[in-house]
């Protein structure tokens, strides 16, 4: 019947048929799914607020593990980083630790090569020695002598060899170094002792003689002072000059070429002092520092030592502190205690100006009793004693500073070696040379 409306009524049955699969058409669309492709996998959604929902989602998502990611590569970055960083300096603490040790290896390479020269030279110097020194290097006498004679003879012989002359090299250097530091600790004495008004800034102090002693023998040098001072009684010998120029060996000369002759040392006033601050600090619980060593307290420390003629003698009589006492007879007991040793530099560095004052003070009392007084010492210090009669060792060559001390070591060397074998005669003479060669070799 359709067939037949259509052919009857065409057009009505084509708007008909037209509104019903329209109809028909939103009607199925309505009850199925919409369907899409979102971020390459199939989603099904009803609506479009759906899919926005969805879409919102994922977004949030892909944010959420686009920043993890972020921060995951920013940590392994900054791994990575660091772990260069302690790469570098590990790499950095290596090459210094290889620089050190090569430059470690040259150092040693280079002692154990003039080691080498210098024991080769030796040798050399050895075998012509042993062949053409007539009656051996040294004799047996001189070297038992032990002074000034001796050791001028053994820088005479060993001069020349490289070991004793490198040896004497190092011994001048270190007694420069040590009198360059003694005067600067001196001077800051001193200038601490004028800041605290004990002592004078500026003094004058009278001209001096200068003596070299190069090539001179003590006895020599004695004889030149005593000729410079004349043999009058009463007056002060004032000794200065660097270490190694022979001051000691030199008063020593001195005192058998005056009649009524002493020598006098500051050792035994810092000793005095230093027991004195030891026993206060020992009674009150304290250090020995700076905060005990004030003005006051060495002003009273100082009053308590006398200088003065007793019946055994002149002596520093010490009343105070618990302590009575005089230094001679605690000289080699009391004041030799090791704390005394390891504290004399602290107050030394502080009584400068208390030690020199007192120090002059006993000097002009022997002196005005009529006794010669010969003081040896470093110039910033003896600067405060007055006396006209002012020496100073010199020495042309400061090499020879050195040479002395290192002959000094050769003989003590030699004869420590020698003791087993000496009897009334003496040892041979080839026992002689062997022992100064072995000590030479110790070096």
């Amino acid at each position: 019947s359709r067939s037949r409306r259509w052919r009857e009524e065409p057009g009505v049955c084509h708007q008909s048929t037209e509104k019903s699969r329209q109809t028909g058409c939103e009607e199925m669309l309505s009850n199925l799914p919409l369907v899409g492709r979102l971020f390459g996998g199939d989603v099904s959604f009803s609506t479009l607020e759906d899919a926005q929902q969805i879409v919102e989602g994922l977004q949030a998502e892909f944010s959420a593990q686009s920043q993890a990611m972020a921060e995951a590569e920013a940590m392994i970055a900054e791994m990575e980083a660091r772990r260069v960083r302690e790469l570098r300096e590990e790499v950095a603490q290596l090459e210094g630790e290889r620089r050190a040790l090569a430059a470690m290896a040259a150092s040693v390479e280079e002692r154990l090569a003039v080691k080498k020269a210098a024991l080769a030279e030796f040798e050399e110097v050895e075998r012509a020695a042993e062949s053409e020194v007539e009656g051996g290097l040294l004799p047996y006498a001189l070297l038992r002598q032990n002074d000034d004679e001796t050791t001028n003879a053994v820088i005479e012989t060993f001069g020349d060899v490289p070991l004793f002359e490198a040896k004497s090299r190092e011994a001048t250097e270190s007694l420069l170094r040590r009198d360059a530091e003694d005067d600067e600790k001196l001077a800051a004495g001193i200038a601490l002792a004028v800041d605290r008004g004990v002592l004078e800034a500026g003094v004058e102090v009278e001209p001096v003689t200068r003596i070299d002693v190069t090539g001179r023998s003590a006895d020599e040098v004695a004889d030149a002072i005593y000729a410079a001072c004349g043999d009058e009684r009463g007056k002060i010998v004032v000794l200065q000059g660097l270490s190694g120029t022979g001051k000691g060996t030199t008063v020593s000369k001195l005192l058998t070429r005056f009649d009524s002759c002493v020598s006098w040392s500051n050792g035994n006033v810092f000793r005095a002092l230093t027991l004195l601050a030891l026993e206060r600090c020992a009674a009150e619980g304290v250090d020995l520092d700076d905060s005990v060593l004030t003005a006051d307290n060495l002003a009273a420390w100082i009053s308590m030592l006398r200088f003065d003629l007793f019946p055994e003698g002149y002596d520093i009589e010490i009343d105070g502190e618990g302590v009575n006492a005089r230094v001679s007879a605690i000289a080699n007991t009391a004041l030799k205690d090791p704390r005394i040793a390891r504290s004399i530099p602290t107050v030394a560095g502080f009584a400068q100006g208390e030690v020199v004052t007192f120090a002059n003070a006993a000097l002009q009392r022997m002196r005005q009793d009529g006794l010669t007084c010969v003081v040896e010492g470093r110039a910033p210090t003896l600067a405060y004693v007055r006396s006209p009669f002012r020496f100073e060792l010199v020495i042309d060559d400061p090499l020879l500073l050195g040479a002395r001390r290192v002959a000094q070591r050769v003989v003590a060397l030699a004869l420590k070696d020698l003791a087993p074998r000496t009897n009334g005669h003496g040892p041979p003479q080839d026992s002689v040379d062997r022992a100064l060669q072995t000590a030479i070799r110790a070096l």
